[in-house]
């Protein structure tokens, strides 16, 4: 803060410098014009000097343009200076944002900044104001300067006409006065030489140190470079170490808890050692009851051998059964002291290693507190280390209460299924499902769906297009993510609902967070301390979907918002599974250990498959709170864009229909078979077209075995759903070739580049004889000419 202090200092000391050279500058070019004109001989003596009178003025005005010149570039140079002292402000106030904790100070320094730059406006308006006044003033001295060239222009007629009367008598003057005039000439243009050297060497004596300062900036700005690279490297570092940090907490949390189960084990394996061997006392003194029977069914017998006989003899074996009741007794408690002793030095043990552990936190806040990374660092280290005494405070809790909640734990962990909703489900949904109804031709199909979706909900009847519900039928053939994008109500949302509801089938709408990182959050995680798993709505629809009752039902799991978070991290695993052919690879890994009791659909009792009878459906916006797909995931789905109006139309009377799964993936396959062809045939002309070349050469985009996979699916589909190939073939290469970020929405193509793209599309379109023109492809690349025609 000093430092940039007094930068700031030394910079509007610098300003006031240059200023006061300016105006110094503008003083001595005034007063050599004053002294040039004091200079100029008294009318009274030039009676024949026309001529260099009127050379006088024009000399004089070229001497003040030059002045008015450098004036201005002297001008021009101080709002240079200026804006450059801005733009430092700027970075200035970039840096300084960065520290939390001194805002309050910032606050004060910006509003400190704002007088000195009002103050800095002020004296640049005072600045203009003068030299409007010196303009003014320069003004009127060439007026006057013009009036007096008129006057003596005037006197000059009149001493021609004389000169002309007399002209015989004063021949010689005129001579002596030209040679005069000659003289007079070439000591005034000696005169205005050395003046207009003068005025250089001032205008270069000035500039330098304009230069001086302007270089003087660039280094303070290279200086202030280095130290936000610096910055930035330390706070890299930072949290590098704050990640170490937590993985360290981490790491001694899952010690403790392991050994908090080992204790668990230990005490319970003490606890079955004591009931045993309560057991053989509990026998011991059975078996001793019994002989003290045998000895009085004895001394019934033997009465006729006398009392006191008896008596001893029962003495005797009474004092014999005490000393054994003593003798099984003493080593029972000796053997729960000694257990109670090991309990209490384990406890103290316990003790000892948290206070190491206190000791090396104690020792990582004092290399934090040494680091002097910065306020907002110190900032976030002293949270980090009030949540190290809470987490010790905890632990010192946990440690006390242990001995309490053994049994507790103990009785919570036995007979506990890892995964109680699944399992709960394997109930649930044992039935299979009956009267599914099999899919009639894909063209009645969507007919069906399109007029059942006006009747679904009855105070919100659905209206979309015929081609847009043929899209969305060839796009569940085609893959299992779709992406549904559009402006806000255009249906996306309900157009899956609606769906899964007309067809009888399953919608898990889940609301994606902006914070999701990875496949635990859609998912749900698994506590190794609690030996449960937490199953979050989308992890139960993937197990409901193989259940008999909905094995063969369409079912969709629908992303709400899906690209808040980046689908690529959350969703990578599912992305790798949806491009394996083999049914048996196409699994998502729970837990990374069997668990027993694990739900009957589980595979090693940690995997689960990922069901083909089920459709990941994402909605997508495109603001400033959303993320932008990348290519592996636009790759991957079939995209489409809803629009934004829909004819209303008189739907018939439509009763829900529960369609089966595999009549639905039957007719998929007939489609695909009966237009294999026709497929086969467009895809090889496009294959060996101008237009595949052009897009290789100039756009850099081509396609491999995916795209050709995905036309294989999709265009069949669509003709045989009661579309054309135009349709299919427009919308496939709409979505996955002239979507922008490929061949449209670049910066490194020309506008004539497009062009040309759209004349070989349509010549593409005409060879090969397809009805009609891609309408979808042509709107992307007329959208693209005209963002390029505007400067976009």
């Amino acid at each position: 803060m000093a430092k940039n202090r007094k930068y700031r200092q030394q910079t509007q000391k610098n300003v006031t410098e240059a200023r006061q050279q300016k105006e110094a500058t503008q003083q001595k070019f005034l007063d050599r014009l004053r002294k040039t004109n004091d200079a100029l001989p008294p009318e009274a003596e030039q009676p024949a000097l026309s001529e260099s009178v009127l050379q006088i003025p024009e000399s004089q005005q070229k001497a003040a343009e030059q002045g008015m010149a450098e004036i201005e570039q002297l001008s021009l140079s101080l709002r240079q200076v200026l804006a450059k002292q801005q733009e430092l402000k700027h970075n200035y106030d970039e840096l300084c944002n960065q520290a939390e904790t001194q805002r309050l100070m910032n606050d004060q320094q910006n509003r400190e900044l704002e007088q000195q730059e009002q103050t800095l406006a002020q004296e640049a308006r005072r600045l203009e104001q003068r030299q409007k006044d010196q303009e003014t003033r320069l003004q009127r001295e060439f007026d006057t300067l013009e009036a007096r060239t008129a006057g003596l222009n005037e006197r000059s007629v009149q001493l021609q006409r004389l000169q002309a009367e007399v002209d015989n008598d004063f021949a010689s003057q005129r001579e002596a006065l030209a040679l005069e005039l000659g003289d007079l000439r070439i000591e005034q243009n000696a005169a205005l030489e050395v003046e207009r050297q003068q005025l250089q060497a001032e205008r270069k004596a000035l500039l330098a140190p304009l230069h001086d300062e302007k270089k003087a900036l660039t280094e303070q700005q290279r200086v202030l470079d280095a130290k936000l690279e610096l910055f930035e490297q330390q706070q890299d570092e930072f949290q590098k170490r704050q990640q170490n940090l937590e993985a360290w907490k981490t790491a001694q949390r899952e010690q403790i808890e392991q050994a908090f189960c080992r204790q668990i084990a230990e005490r319970d394996s003490r606890l079955s050692d004591l009931q045993e061997y309560r057991r053989q006392d509990q026998q011991r003194i059975c078996e001793l009851q019994q002989q003290l029977q045998q000895f009085a069914e004895i001394e019934r017998q033997m009465e006729e051998e006398g009392v006191d006989n008896l008596r001893v003899a029962l003495a005797e074996l009474r004092q014999k059964n005490r000393e054994l009741r003593q003798h099984l007794r003493e080593p029972d408690e000796g053997d729960l002291q000694q257990r109670l002793d090991d309990l209490e030095t384990e406890n103290e043990q316990w003790r000892e290693k948290v206070q190491d552990q206190q000791q090396e936190i104690n020792q990582l806040n004092h290399e934090l507190s040494t680091a002097r990374l910065g306020v907002a660092e110190q900032h976030k280290l002293r949270k980090e280390n009030r949540v190290l005494e809470l987490h010790k405070n905890t632990l010192d809790s946990s440690i006390d209460a242990l001995e309490q909640t053994l049994d507790e734990l103990t009785a919570r962990q036995q007979g506990r299924e890892p995964f109680p909703a699944l399992s709960a489900m394997d109930k649930k949904y044992s039935e299979p499902a009956f009267d599914l109804q099999p899919v009639p031709t894909l063209a009645e199909f969507a007919q069906q769906i399109r007029n059942g979706l006006t009747c679904v909900y009855d105070s919100n009847p659905l209206y979309y297009s015929e081609r847009a519900i043929r899209l969305f039928i060839a796009g569940l053939a085609m893959s299992e993510l779709h992406i549904l994008q559009g402006m806000s109500g255009t249906g996306k949302t309900s157009l899956a609902k609606a769906f899964a509801k007309v067809v009888g089938g399953h919608c898990t709408d889940i609301a994606v967070q902006s914070g999701w990182r990875d496949k635990d959050d859609l998912l749900g995680h698994y506590n190794a301390f609690e030996k449960k798993f937490y199953e979050k709505e989308a992890l139960q629809a993937l197990y409901r979907a193989q259940l008999p009752e909905y094995e063969d039902r369409l079912n969709i799991i629908l992303l709400d918002e899906m690209n808040l978070s980046r689908p690529e991290q959350y969703f990578a695993e599912f992305l790798s599974a949806m491009e394996k052919s083999a049914a048996e690879d196409r699994k998502v890994v729970l837990v990374e250990s069997s668990q027993q009791n694990a739900p009957v659909r589980f595979e090693e009792g940690r995997t689960l498959k990922l069901p083909e009878n089920i459709w990941f459906i994402g909605t997508a916006n495109h603001d400033e709170t959303t993320n932008e797909f990348a290519d592996k995931t636009y790759d991957r789905a079939h995209v489409m864009e809803l629009e934004r109006h829909a004819e209303h139309f008189e739907a018939p009377q439509y009763s829900p229909t529960e369609y089966s799964y595999q009549s639905l993936k039957k007719a998929f396959t007939t489609a695909a078979r009966k237009h294999r062809e026709a497929v086969t045939e467009i895809l090889t002309a496009l294959s060996d077209s101008t237009l595949h070349l052009m897009l290789e050469e100039t756009f850099a985009v081509s396609w491999g075995n995916r795209l050709e996979r995905h036309a294989y699916r999709f265009l069949p589909v669509v003709i045989e759903a009661g579309g054309s190939m135009t349709e299919g073939l427009d919308h496939l290469l709409a979505t996955k070739v002239f979507r922008a970020g490929k061949a449209t929405g670049r910066y490194d193509v020309q506008e004539s580049d497009l062009n040309e793209l759209k004349d070989t599309l349509l010549e593409f379109w005409k060879d090969q004889g397809l009805a009609g023109k891609p309408q979808q492809s042509l709107q992307l690349i007329d959208r693209d000419i005209r963002r390029l025609g505007n400067g976009g």
